[in-house]
């Protein structure tokens, strides 16, 4: 009686032992089978014994052999440690593979290890495999912002994922006067955008970051003595290998030149429309292929166009020329400008949006390239009321 209490109680603590085994090679199983890195057992044939499921994506099937899995081509080199492993029993120290494309290479991590030898299966290794081309482009990412940061005409803000100020480089301090005891931890926009913000570009910036995007654009900032400057910035979001992101870097550049001197173009070019509206001879500027880019008020006036059309834009000049005349008229303008030719005067009949066609006179004057082609034409046209030729005139120097 006793031998057999004790036969049972043995059995129960087998049983408990069995079952606890079962818990844990269970759970080992979901560890594989939900982790990051792939793991293969290869046998001395290189054939697969067993793989979790991200290692499944590495494999191949011999569709003739449903059993025989092997190593995707594209991981022949791992193959040969794989051999190598399996002969001298030794494991492989971590290697790193490059696949694809230099464009968008992957890049992998891998250790081969010695596991156990038995009759059925003869020497087996473990293969782990991790895809670290995430971990690679963050690490190009960064080299490539310490080169930009050490650059000293490129100015460098590193935010946390809070986007607060962690580090600037000289060329922001330079630029800006703050020092970077001074700012850790504050926001860069409210910092530098001064008491007027703009609304409207910050909801922009604010969107693309919030959705892991970058953001690239121009915005006014104000240094720390108050003085205005424009800079030309872009933000890029750092993520982990798990796609989170730890940290926001905006490379800027100081643009104020620039922009005044696109201020000053765009003022020069204000008075000059105005200084051309007010004059009562109609001016037309034509591009490269006879597109109007331009025309005064007197232009428009004089050569009106039917409504519900646009000629800015268009080469409807051409279009409106007398049937008779465009054959022998295009001819002599073309002629002169492979003649590269700096003025033409020509008189022709042009279309009236009712239909009719009346005379005209344009005096022209062409710009020409670096390599000799046009690039502008400059058009003073006028309706020819004091007399009516009988055919068109054309002249040229």
């Amino acid at each position: 009686m006793k031998m057999a209490h004790k036969l049972h109680g043995s059995f129960l603590e087998l049983q408990r032992a069995e079952d606890t085994i079962t818990i844990e090679r269970d759970s080992l199983l979901a560890i594989l089978d939900g982790s990051p890195i792939a793991m293969v057992l290869i046998r001395e044939t290189c054939q697969v014994l067993q793989a979790n499921p991200l290692a499944s994506s590495y494999c191949q099937y011999n569709p003739a052999d449903p059993s025989d899995i092997r190593l995707n081509p594209e991981f022949a080199s791992v193959e040969t440690d794989v051999v190598a492993c399996l002969r001298s029993g030794k494991s492989i120290p971590t290697r790193e593979l490059k696949l694809g494309h230099s464009s968008a290479p992957s890049y992998f991590r891998y250790t081969i290890s010695p596991v156990h030898r038995d009759q059925d299966s003869g020497p087996t290794v473990l293969l782990t495999l991790e895809n670290i081309s995430n971990i690679r482009a963050q690490q190009e990412r960064i080299l490539t912002l310490s080169h930009i940061a050490e650059n000293p005409g490129s100015m460098v803000i590193i935010t946390d994922k809070e986007r607060r100020i962690e580090w600037v480089n000289e060329a922001f301090t330079n630029l800006t006067g703050y020092q970077l005891p001074d700012i850790r931890g504050l926001f860069p926009g409210k910092l530098l955008q001064g008491p007027d913000p703009d609304p409207i570009l910050n909801k922009l910036i604010f969107d693309r970051l919030n959705a892991g995007l970058d953001f690239s654009g121009d915005i006014l900032n104000f240094t720390k003595n108050g003085t205005p400057y424009w800079i030309s910035m872009n933000i890029q979001p750092v993520k982990d290998s798990s796609g989170s992101i730890q940290q926001y870097v905006s490379i800027q550049h100081d643009i104020t030149e620039q922009k005044r001197s696109e201020n000053l173009l765009r003022d020069q070019q204000e008075k000059t429309s105005a200084v051309l509206n007010a004059m009562s001879q109609g001016i037309a500027i034509l591009g490269k292929d006879g597109e109007v880019t331009y025309m005064n008020l007197a232009y428009q006036r004089a050569f009106p166009v039917p409504e519900g059309e646009k000629l800015l834009g268009t080469t409807n000049f051409l279009e409106n020329l007398h049937p008779d005349e465009s054959p022998r008229l295009l001819p002599l303008i073309y002629s002169a400008i492979q003649e590269q030719a700096t003025n033409a005067r020509y008189i022709f009949r042009y279309k009236n949006p009712d239909g009719a066609y009346h005379w005209r006179e344009d005096r022209v004057t062409f710009f020409y390239d670096d390599q000799g082609k046009l690039a502008e034409s400059f058009v003073m046209a006028r309706k020819v009321t004091l007399f009516e030729p009988n055919d068109i005139y054309f002249e040229s120097d």
